[in-house]
Order: C-alpha cells, then structure tokens, then sequence
C-alpha cells in the first residue's frame, strides 16, 4: 500500500507499463514482401521478369521473440488486419482507462488499506471480466470489513482510530475515489489533473465536484473552510 499522495503518479506508471508490456505480447503488423523462390526454372529467375509477390506477412510477438508467419489467404489477411485493429484500440482505451482508474485505485488502497477489486494473480479473462462487471464498495464501507489488524494497521498510520477513519472518509473521500473508479468513462475524471484538483478541493475543505451539488453542502463547505480539519491523508 503507498503511504502518501506522492506515490500515485509513481505507482500509476509502474501500471501502465504492465499493461503495455502485456499488450507487446499481443501486438502484430501486416507487411507485404516480394522476391524469387527457389526454383532456379523459374520464370522470376529470368531476366524482365516479375517477381513473386507482394506476399502478406504477419509479425507479432510470442514469449519475448518476433514470429512471423505467412497469410496464405485474402480471408486471412483481413482477419489479421480486423484483429490488430481491435488490439490497438484495446490498448488506446486500456491506457486512456487506466490514467484516471489506477489513480483511483491507488487513492482506494491508500484510504482503505485494500484495492477496490482483487486483480492480482488472475487470468486475463477473468481480470478484464472484474474491470466490466464487479463494482466497488465505497472505502469507508471496505475498511469496517478487513481484518481487525489490517484496519487497525491502517489507522494506526494516519494517527486515529478505525471508527474514525471510516468516518472521516465517508462523504467526498469516498465519492472522489468512486467517480475515479467509474466503468463510464464519461461519469469519471476528464483526465488525472482534474482527479488531482479534486484531491485538492478536498483539502482545502472545498467543494468537491464528485459530491452532487446542493445548497446545504456547499454551505456547509464555506462554513468550516475558517477552520479545516488535518485530512491526515499521508503518513510520514
């Protein structure tokens, strides 16, 4: 678990490059190659003539080495073509997730002392199937289930009880870390410096805008803005 803000944008990249590596992995371009066989009768063995060709080839990546291998077909080749379109997208939007989900999702583990949704140690399947369906609990609600000694561990580091704690991070703490852990890409931070002004709102004991607007919140903002509590966000 990071012990201060300080180590998202560290942790966030260490992310997003295991994520990139992974899709290295799965990558692969389509190049088309000309030459003379083998076959010394040949007709492109005679002088004018044409070579054999152009022949699609398929480069990609397996365990770490460069495979390349032949498309033998017209159906081949646009099945190749429609499958490394679908990756890169995959990747385009991974990363683009990824900006603003694993900042909330370090914030989460940072509040709470778990991740949101256990991703470690899983298929890919099964890690993407957790990124579309599973939704999670709000980090007050996750802190009062972990173990005694987790929770105490994890308060005990920000100075304050885990009933506490827990209150303390009801209300903007916990719709900060949600709105940046969004499945809609719409309903989440535009991008990580809208998610860190937020952070920042909160600090300064000023409305957030992952708390619905209303008259009595941000009254109650302005109110006690003279005197803002420590959030104790970080340890030393």
């Amino acid at each position: 678990m990071p012990d201060s803000l300080q180590d998202l944008e560290s942790r966030r990249a260490d992310l997003v490059k295991q994520i990139a590596d992974l899709g290295d992995l799965r990558g692969g371009s389509i190049s088309d190659t000309s030459g003379r066989c083998g076959k010394p009768n040949c007709r492109c063995h005679k002088p004018g003539n044409p070579v054999h060709g152009p022949n699609p080839r398929l480069t990609y990546k397996d365990q770490g080495k460069t495979v390349t291998g032949s498309l033998p077909t017209p159906a081949a080749r646009k099945k190749a073509e429609r499958e490394i379109a679908e990756f890169r997208h995959f990747e385009q939007v991974i990363r683009m997730f990824l900006d603003v989900y694993s900042l909330g999702t370090i914030l989460y583990e940072l509040l709470a002392g778990a991740p949101p949704i256990e991703l470690r140690k899983v298929a890919l399947d099964e890690f993407l199937r957790r990124l579309r369906e599973d939704d999670p609990v709000k980090p007050s609600t996750k802190i009062r289930t972990l173990e005694p000694a987790t929770s105490t561990d994890v308060a005990r580091k920000r100075q304050i009880e885990p009933p506490a704690l827990a209150k303390l991070m009801r209300g903007d703490l916990d719709s900060i870390a949600l709105k940046a852990l969004e499945k809609d890409r719409a309903r989440r931070y535009g991008s990580p410096s809208d998610f860190a002004a937020d952070i920042n709102r909160y600090l300064k004991n000023e409305a957030v805008l992952a708390v619905p607007p209303s008259a009595g919140y941000r009254a109650g903002k302005f109110a006690r803005r003279g005197d803002a509590p420590d959030h104790n966000l970080s340890t030393a």
